[in-house]
């Protein structure tokens, strides 16, 4: 029955839109397994997104099919701008290359090439964004309104890190049971409780709960020492961010660089503030190497360390009035290469398929003075000449 109606399917975008479609593929290994539970998930390549047409076709699905239906769109244009990609569509023709996910239409004129690197590069990333929220909602579970909806969300992350992990072996589970047993054969990583069986329980006690929470953090902190061994990318992120009953945690780098009498600050977005590039320290990362990663990520300038010239703690509220608590080591830095020192620059950058514009710029001290900069201590320091020097602030203020 499912098969006659992907067929069904097919026929009718092939007959109507074949103008339009250009590639049609079965997406089975995220079958069942999405946020919403879809039963048969499309991945369709077109000449170009027109929404008339896809929504002519989505009406069509729904008043046509019993069922979940889904259908991921991606235009010929984006297959071949790998920075905004759509991970799901990467990966359903990775698949399709693979010869792993069933091809039901493909224009011949049409062709893509799927970089193995890249992909991987990518579910590495996705998968320390998993493991964060794994361990969020673990920490935060007893407080959760609602325990049997976190249990479904707890499955579907775990699975979805499981999946973007085994990738790297160039291994595909189709579920979550086979991700189970992956583990335990090729690990010898064995669960105590039999997890699906909890997780798809609607009347578990706070036994289960407990056992839940135990498992579920287990292959958490199982994935994060495969990462920090650097056994399946060299280009793993994996923030140091946990979140704890109502409030966030998080340290942060950031890099001060100098040269020729000016200081590099880069403004963000629509901000009217400046502040000086930086990041998230990854676990077990020391703050120099961070420092250096993510100024080097930003600017495409090598550079070296000078000295820590501030360790700021922050306590604050962000805009959704959610309580973060931040440990920030700020360094002087300076380029390493003078014939790689950056210009002054507005570029656009991609960054976990969200789109920043960024603003690099060299002031001196004397522009500086006139400057909106966060944190503001970083411009009272730079004023003070008291860069070179260690300095330490402790903002108390939650509402500062």
């Amino acid at each position: 029955m499912e098969n006659e109606i992907i067929q069904k399917i097919t026929d009718y975008l092939v007959g109507t839109h074949k103008d339009y479609i250009l590639f049609i593929s079965l997406l089975k290994n995220e079958n069942k397994q999405s946020a919403k539970n879809y039963d048969t998930e499309f991945l369709l390549i077109t000449d170009g997104i027109d929404y008339e047409r896809n929504q002519e076709i989505m009406k069509y699905l729904r008043e046509n099919f019993s069922g979940s239906l889904s259908v991921t769109f991606t235009s010929k244009k984006e297959t071949a701008n790998l920075n905004i990609l759509n991970y799901k569509t990467m990966l359903g023709l990775y698949l399709a290359q693979k010869g792993l996910s069933d091809v039901l239409y493909h224009n011949q004129d049409f062709t893509f090439q799927i970089d193995e690197n890249i992909l991987k590069s990518t579910s590495s990333t996705l998968c320390s964004n998993e493991i964060s929220k794994i361990i969020n909602i673990v920490a935060d579970f007893d407080n959760l309104p609602n325990k049997i909806q976190g249990q479904y969300t707890l499955k579907r992350l775990v699975y979805l890190a499981l999946q973007k992990y085994f990738i790297s072996l160039n291994i595909f589970p189709k579920n979550l049971n086979e991700a189970f047993a992956i583990l335990k054969d090729k690990f010898s990583f064995d669960l105590e409780i039999d997890v699906e069986k909890v997780l798809n329980q609607e009347n578990n006690t706070d036994a289960d709960y407990e056992k839940l929470k135990k498992a579920c953090f287990e292959i958490a902190e199982f994935l994060l020492e495969r990462q920090n061994e650097r056994k399946f990318t060299n280009t793993i992120s994996q923030d140091i961010r946990v979140r704890a009953n109502d409030v966030t945690y998080k340290v942060r780098a950031g890099g001060l660089v100098e040269f020729n009498g000016k200081f590099l600050l880069v403004k963000m977005g629509l901000g009217s503030y400046w502040c000086v590039p930086g990041g998230h320290l990854e676990w077990f990362e020391n703050s120099e190497n961070a420092v250096i990663r993510e100024v080097e990520e930003e600017t495409k300038m090598p550079v070296v360390v000078q000295n820590l010239f501030l360790l700021h703690e922050n306590f604050y509220l962000n805009v959704k009035n959610q309580k973060f608590h931040e440990m920030c080591f700020y360094y002087l830095l300076k380029p390493k290469n003078e014939n790689k020192v950056i210009k002054d620059e507005i570029r656009e950058e991609f960054d976990k398929d969200k789109k920043d514009v960024l603003e690099f710029k060299w002031f001196t001290k004397a522009e500086i003075q006139n400057l909106d900069i966060k944190p503001t201590i970083i411009k009272d320091i730079i004023l003070s000449d008291k860069i070179y020097s260690m300095n330490h602030e402790i903002k108390r203020n939650i509402n500062d």
